[in-house]
């Protein structure tokens, strides 16, 4: 039989007089009450430690909170808050920390919470987000309409000597046409590279901007 919530003290009593009369063994004790054995033992040694009063359900309500903040705490965030109202957690708390040293302060998120409740803190404002542009790619439908000429930014070879990366990509594809090292970024070693491209790949319908 189950142990009904309105004979929870009378039920406990019924067991243990049951267990001290040895009239059952603790296994069969438990299969007649439908508890499970660690329970009855509980309660077998509550009983013994403190009689019938260690049958009554003891509160499940822990002694401390170990991340619990002290009330002083709770006062002295806020107080230095009022007096420079524009920092923010963490540096209230390497403010309190170099003034009292002596003190183990929580951590800077526990600093914001206190904030929070105090009224302290706005809600960040959501940045919007602007649709990406594709320009002027947006009007290529297809190879070889566009090309786009880029020096890619120099870096020094193994010889200390300047390397000039020249590079031609189709718009549409991304394919990269050349991938060339020039000596100086001036027109005529670019020119020379362009219509060597342009006759292995066939003439572009128009070519992008040179960027440097």
């Amino acid at each position: 039989m189950p142990w009904k919530e309105s004979r929870i003290l009378d039920q406990r009593l019924q067991f243990l007089s049951s267990y001290q009369k040895e009239e059952m063994s603790v296994a069969d004790l438990c299969r007649a009450y439908g508890i499970l054995r660690p329970t009855a033992y509980r309660w077998i040694n509550r009983y013994n430690e403190t009689g019938p009063e260690g049958l009554v359900d003891r509160s499940r309500r822990p002694h401390s909170c170990s991340h619990a903040t002290l009330e002083p705490m709770e006062n002295t965030i806020p107080v230095l808050r009022a007096k420079h109202p524009s920092w923010g957690a963490r540096k209230l708390k390497a403010r309190l920390e170099m003034l009292q040293p002596d003190v183990v302060w929580p951590a800077a998120s526990t600093f914001g919470n206190i904030l929070s409740r105090a009224g302290l803190t706005s809600p960040q404002k959501k940045r919007k987000r602007t649709t990406p542009r594709s320009e002027p790619f947006s009007l290529v439908t297809g190879p070889n309409q566009l090309w786009c000429m880029d020096f890619k930014g120099y870096f020094a070879t193994g010889d200390g000597k300047r390397c000039d990366p020249f590079t031609i990509t189709d718009a549409h594809s991304r394919y990269l046409i050349r991938c060339q090292i020039i000596s100086r970024m001036d027109l005529s070693q670019v020119r020379v590279i362009c219509e060597a491209a342009m006759r292995e790949y066939g003439c572009q319908q128009r070519s992008g901007p040179t960027t440097a």
